[in-house]
């Protein structure tokens, strides 16, 4: 009898869950029509994505029991304020990674690396078969709950009927007439592609919500982490490679000391630029590459990295890699100085900044010991701190305010602007163009790519559609707003 209750609580508890997944679901649906569908882009993408967020840790409490759950959901909700802000490329990839990370860590125990992706990539092939596997329980607690099953029979014939006589008053009474057709109509305008819109946002709404992921994953046969851990260095090996790398580095890293910070002059026929253009990507394989020797060849508590003189020459050796990573920034750096700012210039110093903490990284793991997972674990971290950053920056404005107060239309030397690429980056680079119209020397004439009146129009009836706010264009807005 108590095996008999027990199964109708847990049947009851199945159902409830479901029930209010489904309710959950159903009003996140509504909500996306609302906001996102044939609509302009804005601030609500935060605001739905908090929701989800929430209703995710809601339907799954787990998932705050533990410090990871708790600073991924931390990290989501942060990506999702960065919306406010502007709905950004790098922002909406964050943000799906990180709920799907969120249901990964609430419905599976993962312990590597390997395995979280390994579940990502599970759960994007597979996300619409949660909301088939959950009806079938459902339509069992119904055949099985005569309770439930009577209600559905009692209420089937009255809201048949209702129906019929409604439609016979619609036929017979003008007002009613009138109130169906508005009815009909609405209904008209529901065409397949908003249909299909609502089977996917509540199709992975219930995957967000209702996870359930197989806890059973193949165990990775080899990585770099395992190759880095239980591969065998020679110490007599790793100290010839270790003099060997420090000097050729010493070559590399005096020659960017003389031409790059004591200016001495380079052989004729060579520009700074092109030099700065040669050596700045290459460097940073480079110095990957010595990433990885380090970690095969200073296994915590193998020989090599009991060696004195091994952690000398590692030192040294790294030291030169950062080195030469700045020098690789202060290459490019050179190069936009010559030929202006892009955004592939951006993320190269960006990812050079993330390699030189890298390198510093692992002159750390070297002190404390650590291992070649820790390692990967802080570079993650190091990794996300910045892209999560980076939600927040207005990068195309910087962009275009350095290219125009450094093209030869403002200071009469150097470059000419590159309009067509100013003209995509979009609305940012508006307040630097009405910088250079104001105070280009002499005033422009021709310069039609960019229209900053159309531009400002178009800005500003944007402005007042409420859904595609957000605080970048507010501030461009009141920035243009005294000049026009």
């Amino acid at each position: 009898m108590n095996e008999v209750l027990i199964s109708n609580n847990a049947t009851r508890m199945v159902f409830s869950r479901l029930f209010c997944g489904a309710v959950a679901c159903i009003i996140l649906t509504v909500l996306a029509d609302f906001l996102f569908f044939d609509h302009l882009l804005g601030w609500t993408v935060g605001l739905f994505s908090l929701l989800l967020n929430s209703a995710i840790v809601i339907f799954n409490r787990d998932v705050l029991r533990s410090r990871l759950g708790k600073l991924i959901f931390m990290i989501n909700m942060l990506v999702s304020f960065s919306f406010f802000e502007t709905v950004g490329l790098l922002a909406v990839i964050l943000n799906i990674v990180g709920l799907i990370s969120l249901i990964v860590y609430a419905s599976v125990p993962v312990k590597s690396i390997h395995e979280f992706f390994q579940h990502i990539i599970l759960w994007a092939i597979g996300f619409y078969r949660p909301i088939i596997r959950d009806i079938q329980p459902f339509f069992s607690y119904i055949q099985v709950s005569s309770h439930r099953r009577r209600i559905i029979e009692n209420w089937t014939l009255p809201l048949l009927l209702a129906v019929i006589f409604m439609g016979f008053f619609a036929f017979s009474n003008p007002i009613i007439d009138d109130w169906v057709s508005i009815g009909m109509n609405s209904l008209s305008e529901i065409h397949y592609v908003r249909i299909l819109f609502w089977i996917v946002v509540i199709t992975l709404c219930w995957a967000f919500i209702l996870p359930k992921l197989t806890k059973k994953i193949a165990k990775p046969k080899t990585s770099l982490v395992v190759f880095a851990e239980k591969r065998q260095s020679k110490p007599a090996m790793v100290t010839r490679a270790l003099v060997l790398f420090n000097l050729i580095f010493l070559v590399q890293t005096s020659l960017d000391i003389s031409y790059l910070w004591l200016g001495v002059q380079l052989p004729d026929g060579l520009t700074y630029a092109e030099y700065a253009q040669k050596g700045a990507y290459p460097l940073i394989i480079v110095t990957l590459l010595a990433a990885i020797f380090v970690m095969y060849a200073l296994k915590p508590g193998s020989q090599s990295e009991k060696s004195l003189l091994i952690r000398c020459l590692v030192y040294a050796w790294i030291s030169q890699n950062i080195l030469l990573t700045f020098a690789s920034i202060w290459r490019t750096l050179l190069y936009v100085e010559a030929y202006s700012l892009t955004y592939l210039r951006v993320i190269a110093l960006i990812w050079m900044g993330l390699v030189a903490a890298g390198l510093v990284w692992i002159i750390v793991r070297i002190i404390l010991k650590k291992t070649s997972d820790w390692l990967v674990n802080v570079n993650g971290i190091t990794l996300l701190g910045v892209l999560v950053l980076c939600c927040f920056v207005n990068f195309p404005g910087i962009i275009a305010d350095y290219n125009v107060r450094h093209c030869f239309e403002a200071t009469g030397k150097g470059l000419h602007l590159d309009r067509l690429y100013l003209e995509s980056l979009g609305i940012e680079a508006l307040p630097a163009y009405a910088w250079l119209e104001e105070n280009a020397e002499p005033p422009l004439h021709g310069f039609t790519v960019i229209d900053v009146d159309y531009s400002f129009h178009a800005l500003q009836q944007e402005m007042q559609n409420w859904r595609a706010w957000t605080y970048r264009k507010q501030r461009i807005y009141n920035s243009l707003r005294p000049l026009r």
